[in-house]
């Protein structure tokens, strides 16, 4: 398969077709635009309280989990601020939804590019 195959303002990646963008409003309500590419939003994506499972808040955009300590928080996350976010490992920062979305060497984590 190949872009032609897809129609115009679509690619072909790993065989499936996915639809091109320049902003969100390009993409589906589950998909948002990223690196040029209409992508699954991540699932914990927010924008009010409501929308997170019960005992979190949506904390910059994600749902996060209340904590006391690092050692209550997934891997790779630490309890900042009293939610349990991201640990900074470097990396550029930007939003993804899968690895392929990072810079070469970074892998996404938790809906971030990271070392």
């Amino acid at each position: 398969m190949r872009n032609a195959d897809c129609g115009w303002g679509n690619y072909c990646i790993n065989g499936a077709c996915v639809r091109g963008c320049t902003e969100d409003a390009n993409c589906g309500a589950t998909e948002a635009c990223v690196s040029g590419l209409c992508r699954p939003k991540p699932t914990n994506q927010c924008t009010a309280a409501g929308q997170c499972a019960e005992n979190q808040d949506c904390v910059d955009g994600q749902c996060r989990a209340h904590c006391t300590s690092s050692t209550e928080c997934p891997a790779n996350n630490t309890c900042t601020i009293g939610y349990c976010m991201p640990a900074d490992s470097g990396g550029s920062g930007k939003a993804c939804a899968a690895n392929c979305d990072c810079p070469s060497g970074e892998s996404c984590v938790n809906g971030f590019c990271r070392l």
